[in-house]
């Protein structure tokens, strides 16, 4: 019964968590097409990965460099993510 809750929980913050990613990059101007989208998306490839891992007990060297991978990709696609700007009160 935990594990069923404890997936139910994550799934459902994994998904508010890409729809707020999703309606963020909507309001802002600039956006830079799909790879503005890759550091998140990365990001929350490598908590799924993290989560199955933990979860099933399987894994190994294997997950770790799946894990380094999207590490390297979402890094690399920080230069894509628009700039915040301040808001002035």
């Amino acid at each position: 019964m935990n594990l069923l809750l404890l997936t139910a929980l994550y799934s459902a913050g994994l998904l508010a968590a890409m729809l707020i990613i999703v309606e963020k990059r909507k309001k802002l101007k600039g956006n830079k097409g799909f790879r503005s989208y890759l550091t998140p998306l990365c990001f929350l490839g490598i908590s799924l990965l993290a989560f199955l891992t933990a979860v099933t007990d399987r894994g190994g060297i294997t997950s770790v460099g799946l894990i380094c991978a999207l590490l390297v990709v979402g890094a690399y696609c920080t230069k894509y993510l628009p700039v915040p700007r301040e808001e002035r009160s």
